[in-house]
């Protein structure tokens, strides 16, 4: 009896929560979906040596480049071990929880006109062909860059670019495109051809030569859509005007590539305003050593905890999304009876460069004084946390002594999504304690 009247007193109190440590830190997030990445190169006609490979794999990179060439097969269909190949590639990286950029190419040595097929009807074909595998691995393959065409599959240099081209690779592609899958194009010109109108959320970008030139190397031009119209190549800053608004919801990445007249006279405040305007997720964590190297002794030069840290640690842990716990409150409401009942209001910032692009589950657990846990899912969709928003999400708890944790992981495999503040090894950040105030 005592028990429940103890109880009873405790839920007619007033209570508050201890004041949590929710200090940003600066270690590496094994977050997934973003990042650096390093490019995985493989022959379609060569047999893989999987027990190797898992020695080149780097531990503090969740993202892979699949660079499959299957420019041996350029005239004929693709034979069932070859996809099989591919398969079993795929599976090998997502074993060892790789998140999977894809790029299937006839050529990755700049050799295009010379690798690419001779009739476009044999391009649709292994378009299927592929297009049939990402249907087996949605969520697993996170991009799929370019249509196969062009000098390392980049869509330059090809006879079949033309917007005919496109759309009926495009068509293809989305025949097959699962969940959580995305597309990317190699030029916001590209996706403007191929969406009329200005919507879709099931293509983004991708750019291997950001900050090679004023044009990032052929990506923008020098017109603007009020002269040019919707389908050609605009100015950079109108460029990044659209890719701004656009990769909130799709995204957007690629290769840095150190050009002597642009980038080495870029400033850390342009190049970080840019890397955030295109909502960049991730970058090549070998491409373009020169100014990776830049980056890498450059000093970020803002205030707070990155404070004398390297400018290549600040770009990397800002590449996608970066979820910083602000603060976390309980206060009281009134119930629809008229009761009194507590809500517990957490604050959350996206520090990072773009947003989080697959569905995600938020979760409250409670953790009472006898070490009795419960886990609340809470109702909202972190996808839509864009680029420098701040965010408040709220959910009723239960009043009784206790911890209250914050957690959260991908729907489709559970995996981990950590925030930026101090967590344990499951990625539960604390909260603070439930007290009553006398």
């Amino acid at each position: 009896m005592k028990r429940i009247f103890d109880r009873f007193s405790e839920r007619r109190g007033k209570w508050s929560l201890s004041a949590a440590d929710l200090t940003e830190r600066t270690e590496v997030l094994d977050n997934p979906l973003r990042g650096w990445y390093r490019i995985y190169t493989f022959n379609i006609e060569d047999r893989t040596d999987l027990e190797n490979l898992v020695y080149c794999l780097e531990g503090q990179e969740s993202l892979v480049l699949i660079l499959m060439d299957i420019g041996h097969c350029r005239n004929a269909a693709l034979k069932e071990e070859e996809l099989s190949h591919i398969r079993s590639i795929l599976q090998f990286f997502d074993s060892h929880q790789k998140d999977v950029i894809l790029r299937v190419v006839y050529d990755h040595e700049g050799r295009t006109l010379e690798r690419e097929p001779s009739h476009f009807k044999q391009i649709l074909e292994h378009m299927r062909q592929v297009g049939e595998i990402l249907a087996e691995f949605p969520g697993i393959v996170f991009v799929y860059q370019g249509f196969l065409v062009g000098n390392w599959g980049e869509m330059h240099g090809s006879r079949f670019l033309r917007q005919e081209y496109l759309e009926q690779m495009a068509d293809m592609l989305r025949r097959y495109q699962g969940e959580g899958t995305f597309l990317a194009v190699r030029r916001p010109a590209y996706w403007r051809a191929l969406h009329v109108e200005d919507h879709g959320t099931d293509m983004g970008l991708f750019d291997d030569g950001i900050f090679g030139s004023a044009s990032d190397l052929g990506t923008f031009g020098a017109g603007s859509e009020k002269t040019e119209g919707w389908c050609a190549s605009w100015s950079r800053e109108e460029e990044l005007c659209f890719e701004r608004e656009l990769c909130k919801r799709v995204p957007h990445g690629g290769e840095v590539v150190y050009g002597e007249g642009y980038s080495r006279n870029l400033g850390q405040k342009q190049i970080l305003e840019d890397l955030g305007r295109m909502h960049i997720t991730y970058l090549n964590s070998r491409h373009d050593a020169r100014l990776l190297a830049c980056w890498e002794e450059g000093v970020y030069e803002g205030a707070g905890v990155w404070k004398g840290c390297s400018l290549y640690d600040y770009i990397g842990a800002h590449l996608g999304y970066r979820f910083l716990i602000r603060k976390a409150a309980v206060h009281a409401v009134k119930g629809q009876a008229g009761e009194q009942q507590y809500c517990i209001a957490i604050t959350i910032e996206n520090t990072g460069f773009a947003s989080l692009y697959q569905e995600a589950e938020l979760y409250l657990e409670c953790e009472d004084q006898e070490g009795n846990k419960k886990r609340i899912g809470i109702d909202c969709d972190m996808r839509l946390w864009e680029s420098g928003g701040i965010y408040q999400i709220e959910s009723m708890v239960e009043v009784e002594k206790g911890e209250l944790y914050l957690s959260a992981g991908l729907k489709r495999n559970g995996r981990s999504i950590y925030f930026a503040n101090q967590s344990d090894e499951a990625g539960r950040v604390y909260l603070g304690s439930l007290v009553q105030r006398r």
